[in-house]
C-alpha cells in the first residue's frame, strides 16, 4: 500500500507504523522469520563485526 500510495514522491519519508501482516495470505506468513529470529540474527550479525 506504501508503494502504490507513494510511488510518484521523491521525497525521504517515515512510516511509523504498517500492517502488512493483516494484507499478507496466511500461506505467506508462515513462511516468513518472526520478529524475534530478525532481532537475533541481527544481533548475532553486530557481534561478529
Amino acid at each position: 500500500m506504501a508503494q502504490y500510495a507513494l510511488e510518484s514522491s521523491n521525497q525521504p519519508i517515515g512510516i511509523s507504523e504498517y500492517k502488512l501482516m493483516q494484507l499478507m495470505p496466511e500461506n505467506i506468513k508462515s513462511q516468513l522469520p518472526t520478529i524475534e529470529d530478525i532481532e537475533a540474527t541481527l544481533s548475532d550479525n553486530l557481534a561478529e563485526k
